[in-house]
């Protein structure tokens, strides 16, 4: 036991029935023998208890927990810190509050930090732009509010960012240019405020735009501009208060664009009328 690196709870399979869940809380003291663990994976379960109760940092090789869809509870400690090995951390879809504490920004090898789907809350981190190597940051579903953090540009690696129906409450920092590898801009419904931002065109790995149901006015880009990125698969940008002439997808090219509920001519939303 004591050179098991990897353990994993996933729901039990009997024959000829659906899987049965995990319940109950995860048994740590029986795993304290693992001094070697590195994957922590507990998926699909009704496990419950707190998310990361301090025994967790027994287990200081640990590069992987995953507790996607538990009924795990909060807050996430700041002693979370002392897991200096952590690469990915997923504990989405539980019932987890509290804030993102000051401890996840210092670790530095963090590729994948996902916690959407949750009850946690407070203002976004400016601090984790310090996550250099982040590839995925997942924070949508829950109650953070902005700004958003101009620092988050330095995530120069960060691929997809989920930030549906977050309060945000401002326009996209012109800073996130800097995310030079995006490719999945994810923020439904998250109260973004101002003119469309263009600068997301300007990433040349960017191939989906989800903007729908926020708050942003004024005329989309010129189509040679809008549609300019040859990766764009997807622009999104229903129920918002757009307005001008909806620019023209140019022949050949093959993109989901979705603009209904603006304020675009001839035929605007009622919406647009109301005093």
């Amino acid at each position: 036991m004591d050179n098991a690196a990897m353990v994993a709870l996933n729901p039990a399979f009997a024959r000829g029935r659906k899987p049965e869940p995990l319940k109950g809380v995860i048994p740590w003291r029986q795993m304290r023998a693992l001094g070697n663990l590195q994957l922590l994976r507990v998926v699909g379960n009704d496990v419950s208890g707190p998310v990361l109760p301090g025994i967790i940092f027994r287990f200081p090789k640990l590069k992987e927990i995953m507790f996607l869809d538990n009924k795990m509870v909060g807050p996430i400690p700041n002693t979370v810190s002392a897991l200096k090995s952590l690469q990915k951390l997923d504990v989405s879809m539980n019932r987890i509050t509290g804030a993102i504490p000051p401890g996840i920004a210092t670790l530095t090898s963090l590729t994948w930090l996902a916690l959407s789907q949750n009850r946690m809350s407070g203002v976004l981190p400016a601090a984790l732009g310090n996550l250099r190597q982040l590839r995925k940051l997942d924070l949508g579903g829950n109650g953070f509010r902005g700004p958003m953090p101009p620092s988050w540009g330095a995530l120069k690696r960060l691929e997809l960012i989920n930030l549906q129906k977050l309060n945000l409450g401002g326009p996209v920092p012109a800073a996130w240019l800097g995310m030079v590898s995006m490719k999945h801009f994810v923020a439904p419904a998250a109260r973004i405020r101002g003119r469309f931002p263009s600068g997301l065109l300007r990433l040349s790995q960017i191939s989906d735009i989800i903007l729908y149901n926020n708050r942003l006015w004024g005329p989309l880009p010129p189509a040679g501009q809008l549609f300019a990125p040859r990766t764009l698969t997807q622009l999104d940008v229903r129920g918002n208060y757009l307005n001008g002439s909806v620019p023209k997808v140019p022949a050949g090219r093959l993109i989901d664009f979705k603009y209904f509920s603006n304020c675009f001519l001839p035929k605007p939303s009622p919406k647009c009328t109301r005093s």
